[in-house]
């Protein structure tokens, strides 16, 4: 299999075609504002540039250091390249908002805990994730973005969700502080 490769700058390369190896790898960093970031290749491979396009192709909008991923990559002139993301594997990473137990308005109480989503209105941007034997709860657009989900969520859809008690209201509610797709 052979695929055009990408210059940093997201742009094709002149280059012809490249041969395609799939690997696995351990993301070393990812920088959304540098608009790149790189990833530890097994076996005393070179890193390969990891591009925010291959991750948006793949339905995320970011990758979290230490993420197992799966990946097409290419050699190219200047080097290791990801041409297309075939999984990422995040549940060995944490994110600071999962390790807090502190969050306004929230205290938080489990996780991960896999939950189904019961309903997402993406006009009003909130959803619910079902909780058997407990009330629904609650997630807003922005937690869904800020933990790297790009694409609306869809009934019975399965995320691995950090969730806590609603400290400003005392009727306990329950808000979701971070997901993590468990799809790829």
């Amino acid at each position: 299999m052979s695929v055009s490769a990408e210059k940093s700058s997201g742009h094709a390369l002149d280059a012809g075609q490249f041969e395609v190896t799939v690997m696995r790898g351990v993301v070393k960093w990812y920088d959304q504002k540098r608009g790149y970031g790189f990833i530890r290749m097994p076996d005393g491979h070179p890193d390969a540039i990891l591009l925010p396009s291959r991750l948006k192709e793949a339905g995320y909008a970011f990758v979290r250091k230490d993420s197992h991923i799966t990946c097409q990559v290419v050699s190219g002139p200047r080097g290791m390249q990801c041409v297309r993301v075939l999984s990422i594997d995040e549940s060995t990473t944490l994110l600071e908002r999962e390790r807090s137990t502190d969050i306004k308005n929230v205290r938080v109480v489990e996780g991960p805990t896999q939950l189904a989503v019961k309903s997402f209105f993406s006009d009003r941007g909130y959803g619910f994730f079902e909780l058997p034997g407990r009330p629904d709860v609650f997630f807003h657009n922005t937690t869904l973005k800020w933990s790297g989900v790009v694409r609306s969520p869809v009934a019975g859809q399965v995320f691995d969700v950090f969730y806590g008690e609603n400290t400003a209201k005392l009727d306990g509610s329950l808000l979701a502080v971070a997901v993590r797709s468990t799809t790829s």
